[in-house]
């Protein structure tokens, strides 16, 4: 399931289309850190396809983890959630997709 959300926020856009979606300010691939423990003052992270890092304060992470920085989403299921949300996806159809079949576990 994990891997599909990624390929969605990738097929989107990757990290730089999910920083816009969320409404964080960025110039090119330069932001501000979306780590709200950091008072970055001047913008300090850079953006990838991705992921993302802050070189003022070491933070860092990919779409779930964007998801935990600005939606205090701490666990797996919350940043799932949180970012099924950003992509207009259900996560319990995503989750019934992405579980195989019992017919196919046994094979």
């Amino acid at each position: 399931m994990i891997a599909e959300l990624k390929r969605r926020v990738a097929d989107a856009g990757g990290i730089p289309w999910l920083w816009d979606a969320l409404g964080l300010s960025r110039r090119g691939t330069a932001a501000r850190c979306p780590d709200p423990s950091h008072d970055d003052a001047h913008p300090s992270a850079q953006l990838h396809d991705d992921g993302w890092i802050c070189h003022g304060c070491g933070a860092r992470g990919d779409a779930l983890g964007l998801m935990a920085h600005t939606h205090g989403a701490a666990t797996v299921r919350e940043q799932i959630a949180a970012l099924c949300e950003v992509l207009g996806c259900d996560r319990d159809e995503l989750a019934s997709a992405w579980r195989p079949s019992i017919s196919q576990q046994r094979q």
